[in-house]
């Protein structure tokens, strides 16, 4: 069964040195060469194309997660 899934590549910052994995679909790893944004999994899709909307969920999930994190 194919799989379709995205990623959001931002540009490095060396103070991001560490990951987030969370129960949900966002998620970071922060890499010399750039920020790892995830993710989509879309089973059955075929599609090898970007998609902007996944774009936009994977930035908003991603904004979410540290929002939850400003209070602690």
């Amino acid at each position: 069964m194919p799989a379709r899934e995205q990623l959001v590549i931002l540009q490095p910052h060396a103070e991001v040195d560490y990951n987030i994995i969370t129960s949900g679909h966002a998620y970071l790893f922060g890499r010399r060469d750039g920020v790892v944004l995830g993710g989509t999994l879309q089973k059955g899709n075929w599609s090898l194309d970007p998609s902007r909307e996944d774009t936009s969920d994977i930035l908003e999930a991603n904004r979410k997660l540290f929002e939850g994190m400003s209070g602690a």
